[in-house]
């Protein structure tokens, strides 16, 4: 039987906005006001939200605490919320006459991903990305920067230009403390040879303060950076994936800058051939998880002092191969067949199964017989439940579904759409 890959990839689409708020006013729904100002235009403070379900890094344009999650697709252009106590959500906007068409919406920030960090301490939300409103009031190209805004969708103000530290793309970037990590690649070309160079840049949140060159690396071929600002520094996790002769290569290099120093110090070094990966976590210290396919066989593995041991893996049992993602919790596979239905199959990370089976990921578009248009963006989770933008290929939109894991069966919830 002829192999079948799964793409969970996000497709950027061109969407008609929906002309009115679903829920309730999300001043009203994402809990008070803490009633504390940051005292400054650049303060970020502390968070004291729960640690997220999500990838911390790369753009990811979702988050939660116990009580809420925040984000949006990178297809769309609106944050929205989701309060879990009260089983409701919509457009992060404070005015209840918007209706959330365009810039003028406190909860648009422009198509692109973003990354966002909750300050509950504050009671505000901070995002960096692009953001089409503020070229508009502004009357100015340059948009790329840092925004706040009250998490009842309210106060919406920018912080900080970025513009001069990227290439004209969305970077990936992090907070940490009162400072923005960014990536950016710089290429050059020498007697006719082509080069590149990836950097990591500290910006200050406050702009009259100095900027900085963290870690400048050469690279060759295609490559993937994420930043991960954890309790002890900030971790820069370097992914460089190449090919011999038609056999894919992948390499790591991880590097860490701890608290009392300014100096990255590179804690781990791998390199495999036939080895494509997916997706990576770092774990506590020095080892790294990551999913991916290995001799033709989707696994996950861990990476610790330059050796990796398998964990887990998804045997192609039917001809059908597996695509491979993963969580710092669990295992994820998802197969779509040639007749458009779909397969998914959860492991935690000692090998016990939670599901296997089929997978409808948006029943609402799903008749019985007929082929699934759909792409399908992993967002993260755990070993009880997980995330997943739906984007619907035959254009009725997008919509965050979370997937409940309970004694082998598996649950859809929908938790909004755009």
């Amino acid at each position: 039987m002829e192999r079948q890959t799964v793409i969970i990839v996000t497709i950027l689409l061109v969407l008609s906005f929906l002309a009115a708020a679903c829920g309730k006013e999300p001043g009203k729904e994402i809990g008070k006001e803490t009633g504390k100002e940051t005292g400054s235009e650049t303060a970020v403070g502390e968070e004291k939200s729960s640690p997220s379900r999500f990838d911390s890094a790369n753009g990811v344009s979702l988050t939660e605490n116990e009580s809420f999650i925040i984000g949006k697709s990178s297809s769309g252009s609106f944050l929205h919320f989701y309060d879990k106590t009260a089983d409701t959500g919509g457009f992060l906007c404070g005015d209840p006459a918007c209706l959330h068409q365009d810039w003028t919406c406190q909860a648009y920030v422009g198509n692109g991903n973003v990354s966002i960090r909750l300050n509950e301490q504050e009671g505000v939300l901070y995002w960096i990305g692009y953001d089409a409103a503020y070229r508009n009031v502004k009357g100015a190209e340059k948009h790329f920067g840092v925004w706040t805004m009250k998490l009842n969708g309210s106060g919406r103000r920018f912080v900080r230009d970025l513009e001069e530290f990227t290439n004209g793309t969305n970077p990936t970037a992090v907070f940490r403390e009162n400072s923005i990590f960014l990536t950016r690649q710089l290429s050059s070309l020498t007697d006719g040879t082509p080069s590149a160079v990836i950097q990591v840049i500290e910006v200050p949140m406050d702009p009259e303060q100095a900027s900085r060159v963290v870690l400048e690396k050469p690279i060759q071929g295609a490559c993937a950076v994420k930043l991960y600002a954890r309790q002890d520094g900030l971790q820069i996790c370097l992914l460089e994936l190449g090919s011999d002769q038609g056999v894919n290569r992948s390499a790591f290099t991880v590097f860490q800058i701890r608290p009392e120093s300014e100096t990255p110090e590179e804690i781990l070094r791998y390199q495999a051939s036939d080895l494509m990966v997916y997706n990576f976590f770092p774990e506590n210290g020095s080892a790294l998880l990551f999913a991916g396919i290995r001799n033709g066989i989707a696994v996950v593995e861990r990476l610790t002092n330059g050796k990796s041991e398998k964990l887990i893996d998804f045997p192609d049992t039917d001809g059908s191969l597996w695509s491979p993602q993963l969580t710092p919790e669990a295992g994820f596979a998802f197969q779509r067949s040639k007749d458009g239905t779909y397969r998914l199959w959860v492991q935690t990370l000692s090998g016990e199964t939670l599901y296997k089976g089929e997978w409808t990921p948006d029943p609402r578009t799903h008749t019985e017989g007929e082929a699934l248009q759909l792409a399908v963006d992993f967002q993260g989770g755990d070993q009880h439940a997980f995330y997943t933008f739906i984007h619907d290929l035959n254009g009725s939109g997008i919509s965050l579904f979370r997937y409940d894991l309970t004694d082998g069966s598996l649950k859809e919830k929908l938790i909004w759409e755009e």
